[in-house]
């Protein structure tokens, strides 16, 4: 490819020692492209991420100079839809998402069985990818307009995002594993509250129900309380917004295309994926540091039991 008007380009946009560099960038860039036998045109997120992870497996720490080069290309191209795909990290320090892999987190919500609420919660909020405000308002009456619901008969739910309130309700698939821990719950709480998650309390003003059997919607504290002391019993350092890491990471880890994880929990900036896509791809040439999360838990025995069965390919990662 010739860069020659690419290069005057440039020099009509960018100061003379940011010309250079772009240009030996986008060589190294076109060559990559050339190993792999692709054309500009038929760049995608995927194939955008791939690179971005090159330059990680290079070492290359200041890769935004290398990654504006590309969007200044594609620009001049005049493919600005593809351009607005590539991963620019952020100036900040980002920070490892903390996470399990999925037949960790099964475990880990299996033993919550003495608390059918917490183990309810925690398999909705890891199957669906949601945070704990946007799991708790939830109705278990479907078809509500504008409300969050599950509807465990058809294995289906409507969220509402907490941050991406521009965007519609979504309409998402509820596994039958997570369902099953749901309708144990609501079999255990019998009463016809609408809401998912209740709490029973005397101290309530809200009572709802029959009076020798007050309810209340669940609150964020109660919940956040029930999570926070469940770990510490688990001797774990996991916060409640781990469940959401982990959903991302696991989908990461089974090669689901960015774009289908970008459409899953609304991120319109490719980059807030990219950390669960690393973390995955660190996880793989080490994965026994998961078990450092463990080494002061009880569960430990079994974590490294269920961690070997999965690495064997004797265990499931399906819900």
């Amino acid at each position: 490819m010739d860069l020659s008007l690419f290069h005057e380009w440039l020099r009509t946009r960018y100061r003379p020692s940011t010309v250079p560099l772009y240009l030996r960038h986008v060589r190294g860039f076109m060559d990559w492209l050339q190993r792999r036998g692709l054309a500009l045109e038929q760049l995608t997120p995927e194939s955008l991420m791939e690179y971005k992870l090159t330059l990680d497996q290079r070492g290359v720490e200041r890769q935004r100079p290398y990654l504006y080069a590309i969007r200044s290309l594609l620009e001049y191209k005049g493919l600005r839809h593809i351009a607005e795909q590539v991963p620019i990290p952020s100036e900040h320090v980002v920070r490892q998402p903390t996470w399990l892999p999925e037949p960790l987190i099964h475990l880990l919500i299996e033993k919550m069985e003495f608390f059918p609420r917490l183990q309810a919660l925690a398999a909705l909020s890891y199957d669906l990818a949601l945070r704990i405000n946007e799991a708790i308002p939830m109705l278990r009456t479907p078809g509500v307009p504008n409300e969050p619901w599950v509807d465990l008969a058809n294995l289906r739910a409507q969220v509402r995002r907490e941050k991406t309130r521009r965007y519609p309700l979504q309409i998402l698939p509820l596994s039958p594993w997570a369902a099953k821990y749901i309708q144990r719950y609501l079999d255990e709480r019998d009463d016809d509250d609408p809401h998912l998650f209740v709490t029973k309390s005397e101290a309530s003003r809200d009572w709802r129900g029959p009076p020798e059997r007050p309810v209340r919607p669940l609150s964020f504290k109660t919940a956040e309380g029930d999570w926070n002391a469940t770990m510490k019993l688990f001797r774990l350092p996991f916060r409640f917004h781990f469940l959401k890491h982990s959903r991302l990471t696991n989908m990461a880890l089974a090669g689901r295309p960015i774009a289908e994880m970008q459409d899953f929990v609304l991120h319109t900036n490719p980059t807030s994926t990219l950390v669960y896509i690393h973390a995955a791809s660190l996880y793989r040439t080490r994965p026994e540091s998961i078990l450092e999360y463990f080494k002061h838990s009880w569960l430990l025995p079994e974590a490294e039991g269920v961690l070997r069965a999965s690495l064997s390919g004797r265990a499931s990662t399906s819900p």
